[in-house]
């Protein structure tokens, strides 16, 4: 009898560490130019797996058209890097994530400028604070430098923008987005751009704050 309780009680005690596994945060890695991104996230997200391509300027373009300063850059692309699973059915996911790496060079011009100047830019064509002006009505745009891995670097968020769309009614965009560049080495910039959904949990920096690089 001693001996079944002891078997059904570390039974138990498996399952719960099981559970706790599967909500705990991971170890996720991806490889850019040589250099490590290492994300701690649950077991919802998920890598690229090496889908690393040749930066192109044209794929960063969006409702405000190809960012100012994109073709100043030369270097390498992780979309959707770390990329968030919900699970749910196709066609009525509530709850989304991403983080896209960058690993940049800039050009001979662009690298005469000051370090700040430097990363500014990089995020900027990400996220341009002039695009976003609504932002400081309904929520929060926030740019600042800080230091981030060690390392200087360049922060830009925005959230709860008010969104005026034409032939729309205007609402609040409850989404997070949040973009950081920080040099790798002299003349190499990591650029980090991410956004989650606003019932996620998780804010966009959040996610930037649990990578580390190597």
């Amino acid at each position: 009898m001693a001996k079944i309780s002891l078997i059904i009680f570390l039974g138990i005690c498996a399952v719960l560490v099981c559970g706790c596994l599967d909500t705990a945060a991971e170890q996720k890695s991806v490889m850019i130019d040589g250099y490590t991104f290492t994300a701690s996230l649950n077991d919802k997200w998920v890598n690229s797996s090496g889908d690393v391509s040749k930066y192109k300027p044209a794929d960063l373009e969006d409702q405000f058209g190809i960012p100012d300063g994109a073709y100043d850059w030369t270097g390498f692309a992780d979309y959707s890097a770390f990329d968030y699973r919900s699970g749910e059915p196709s066609g009525s996911i509530t709850k989304a994530g991403w983080a896209h790496i960058f690993v940049l060079k800039p050009d001979e011009d662009l690298a005469d400028n000051s370090s700040i100047d430097i990363l500014k830019h990089a995020a900027y064509m990400i996220i341009n604070p002039k695009d976003h002006r609504n932002a400081v009505i309904g929520g929060d745009l926030t740019e600042k430098e800080i230091e981030y891995n060690g390392r200087q670097a360049y922060y830009i968020e925005v959230e709860g923008e008010l969104i005026t769309p034409e032939n729309y009614h205007t609402f609040i965009n409850d989404n997070s987005l949040g973009a950081i560049a920080f040099f790798l080495d002299d003349d190499t910039v990591a650029l980090i751009d991410v956004e989650t959904t606003n019932d996620f949990g998780m804010s966009a920096w959040d996610v930037i704050n649990s990578i580390t690089v190597n």
